[in-house]
């Protein structure tokens, strides 16, 4: 999943992994087996000894046992570590700034829109994963569509869309945005443009919600609503 996201972040630029993972390339299979059924036999022992207290619930038990054999508990043995690093890339303004942080330091020391940009890799990332389900996850039929509510909030600058439209064009994803910014560095990412407006009606307190100078909507259904304060 995370050697997937490989895009071109900068231009003239090798392409940057998005996301990485502290996972060991290869495991030694004899070992890894060994360690799980050293971990099942142990959990399966310490879930008889608790199975004789009368006072364990029938969901503690299910609860336990789900843990013994849960694959996070297993993933742990079969590759030797107790816990996975991940690593984020962080897109700077300036290349020479960029470059890999933990996930932790990218929730402290990114700005909103470089968090924007991490959060938006791991989901798109995450949804070329579970494509896997419908065929080949490296399918080039296979297609998404992602709709979002005022993305551009703090992702207006040009060095942090480019690479979030990389990014999008790299997983096959269609980007569908709804937004009130009409910065032309936000326009420009897009072949289609919709501008939403209000107009008076004649002869009427009433006001009409359509669209105005785009030839690609034949016909558009549209619905305000006032929200009360009271």
């Amino acid at each position: 999943m995370a050697s997937s996201s490989r895009v071109t972040v900068y231009d003239g630029k090798d392409k940057k992994q998005m996301i990485r993972f502290d996972i060991p390339t290869e495991v030694d299979p004899v070992v890894a087996s060994a360690a799980i059924t050293d971990e099942i036999d142990k959990g399966t022992k310490e879930l008889v000894a608790r199975m004789s207290d009368e006072a364990v619930t029938e969901v503690e038990i299910k609860k336990m046992a789900e843990k013994i054999v849960g694959s996070r508990n297993l993933l742990r043995k079969y590759i030797g570590k107790e816990s996975i690093r991940v690593d984020a890339y962080k897109i700077d303004q300036n290349p020479q700034n960029a470059g890999y942080r933990s996930w932790e330091q990218t929730q402290i020391n990114n700005s909103g829109a470089e968090k924007f940009v991490v959060y938006f890799a791991v989901i798109l990332s995450l949804m070329n994963y579970t494509r896997g389900d419908f065929g080949s996850i490296r399918d080039k039929d296979l297609r998404s569509a992602l709709i979002l509510d005022n993305p551009f909030g703090a992702t207006s600058s040009k060095h942090i869309l480019v690479p979030m439209f990389a990014i999008a064009k790299h997983f096959r994803v269609q980007m569908i945005c709804l937004s009130d910014i009409n910065k032309s560095a936000v326009i420009n990412c897009f072949d289609i443009v919709i501008k939403a407006i209000v107009k008076k009606r004649p002869m009427s307190n009433n006001e009409l919600l359509t669209h105005e100078g785009n030839e690609f909507i034949e016909h558009g259904f549209y619905r305000s609503e006032q929200l009360s304060l009271l």
